[in-house]
C-alpha cells in the first residue's frame, strides 16, 4: 500500500536501530519540549515514534495523525498511551490552538498542498510548528532529490502560510524548521 509517496507495506524501517540513530531523536525532543508543553500534535506519525518520545519526555497528551490506516493500526499496538486520527495533514478535525507543538517529520514534501497544511497546522498550534525535512540531495535513504525541497522552498513556504520567520537547525541528515506562534499579535492586528 502506498500513502502519497511513501510505502506503507515496508513501515518496519522506520524503526530500525539505524534510523532512530540518524534521527537523534532525544536532542530533538529536548528541543522542542518545553517545561510546560502540555499537547503535541505529531503530523504523518507513521508509527509513532516521536509521539512516543513525546510522551516519554513527559507531555501529557500526543495526538498521533497520519492518513494511512496501516500507520495508525501500527500506532495503536506500539503507542498505546497516545490519541490517534487518520485523516489528512491539511484538514485536523482538532480545536483551534489545541496544541502546544505541532510537529511534522519527513511529511512536508509528500503534501499536495504545502501552505494549507502549514496554514492548518498554525491555526493548530498555541506555541510552535516544528518541520523537519531532507536536505535537498541525493541519499541513499529518504526519496529522491525530485520529491524534495530546498531550504529556501520550505522558508518561502512558511512565509506563504503567514508562520513568520524559521529557525533552522541543520545536521547533517536533516533540517528543523521551526516557527514560533504568537496568535496574540496577530489577533491584535486583525
Amino acid at each position: 500500500m502506498t500513502e502519497g509517496g511513501f510505502d506503507t507495506s515496508n513501515h518496519e524501517r522506520l524503526r530500525s536501530p539505524e534510523r532512530l540513530k540518524m534521527l537523534r531523536v532525544p536532542e530533538v525532543v529536548t528541543r522542542l519540549v518545553e517545561r510546560d508543553t502540555m499537547h503535541v500534535i505529531d503530523v504523518g506519525a507513521g508509527t509513532g515514534v516521536w509521539a512516543e518520545a513525546f510522551l516519554n519526555a513527559g507531555v501529557g497528551q500526543v495526538t498521533a495523525v497520519d492518513s494511512s490506516a496501516t500507520m495508525i493500526d501500527q500506532i495503536r499496538k506500539l503507542v498505546p498511551n497516545a490519541k490517534h486520527m487518520q485523516t489528512q495533514a491539511d484538514t485536523i478535525r482538532m480545536p483551534t490552538e489545541s496544541a502546544d507543538l505541532v510537529f511534522a517529520a519527513f511529511v512536508l514534501h509528500e503534501l499536495p498542498d504545502q501552505v494549507a497544511a502549514l496554514k492548518e497546522w498554525k491555526r493548530l498550534c498555541r506555541r510552535t510548528v516544528a518541520v523537519m525535512e531532507w536536505p535537498y540531495r541525493e541519499e541513499e535513504i529518504g526519496p529522491p532529490p525530485s520529491r524534495r525541497m530546498t531550504q529556501e522552498q520550505i522558508i518561502d513556504l512558511g512565509q506563504k502560510a503567514n508562520l513568520g520567520a524559521a529557525e533552522v537547525w541543520e545536521t547533517g541528515d536533516w533540517l528543523l524548521y521551526t516557527w514560533h506562534i504568537d496568535h496574540i499579535t496577530a489577533r491584535s492586528k486583525r
